[in-house]
């Protein structure tokens, strides 16, 4: 996995801007990962693929991760501080297929990828978007030797075919546990890591334009002689010209 460069992260900000945030870690690890297909790492499954995201943010900003939350009882912003290490320790590579038994149905599943967090990200609804999730995940349904469609499972089938996704790629929800030190509220909320990571490129990127910005005013300098230069050099310039 190659380390990402300020001028790469410039050109990931620029190219996916527009792009919705599962496009946007697509693009983020067919940038490290050069030699991987693009179509294959849209299959990958999710847990997989946000244990590679995280390797990325790790290797660009440091294994500490620091995130927030709004408390829902009293409102309060609750801090806490995450690991990228732990993060990705915490997910299972899941089979590519497996066989679920419930009350004499037989479902073969397959762990869920950013195809199909894609089709669900235009459903109308969330029912909409679970029902197509549902379905993307079921590579056959039977009863008796007859086949299901997914749409006509019972709801305990249903809510058993969930579980077991979660069970199998556990990596693929990521449940942070926080508390409120204000009001002592607990609660668990789900860590985007395909968010979280685009949020940070996208915003080191911003500061490397205000750098450059600041530095080619200064001293004429080209945006390519500004942005080679380490992180340090960079800084030190920045600071005398600030001063």
């Amino acid at each position: 996995m190659r380390v990402l460069t300020p001028t790469d992260m410039l050109s990931l900000w620029e190219q996916g801007d527009h792009l919705h945030a599962i496009d946007r870690a697509i693009r983020v690890l067919a940038s490290v990962l050069p030699e991987r297909n693009v179509d294959d790492l849209m299959h990958l499954p999710l847990g997989p693929r946000d244990s590679l995201l995280l390797a990325v943010r790790r290797a660009c900003f440091g294994d500490r991760m620091d995130a927030s939350d709004v408390c829902p009882s009293c409102g309060e912003q609750v801090e806490t501080e995450l690991s990228c290490n732990v993060l990705a320790e915490a997910g299972s590579t899941p089979p590519q297929e497996w066989l679920l038994e419930h009350d004499k149905y037989r479902v073969t599943l397959r762990p869920l990828s950013s195809v199909d967090a894609a089709i669900a990200a235009q459903c109308p609804d969330v029912e909409a978007a679970r029902t197509a999730l549902l379905a993307c995940s079921i590579v056959t349904a039977e009863r008796d030797g007859k086949r299901v469609p997914a749409d006509q499972l019972p709801a305990e089938v249903a809510s058993s075919v969930a579980g077991s996704l979660e069970q199998h790629d556990s990596g693929a929800e990521l449940l942070l546990k926080l508390n409120c030190p204000e009001c002592g509220h607990a609660w668990c909320n789900v860590l985007d890591v395909a968010s979280f990571v685009w949020t940070e490129i996208a915003a080191r990127a911003r500061r490397l334009l205000l750098g450059v910005h600041t530095l080619a005013r200064a001293y004429g300098w080209r945006e390519a002689d500004i942005l080679t230069m380490s992180e340090a050099r960079r800084a030190a310039y920045l600071s005398m010209v600030n001063a």
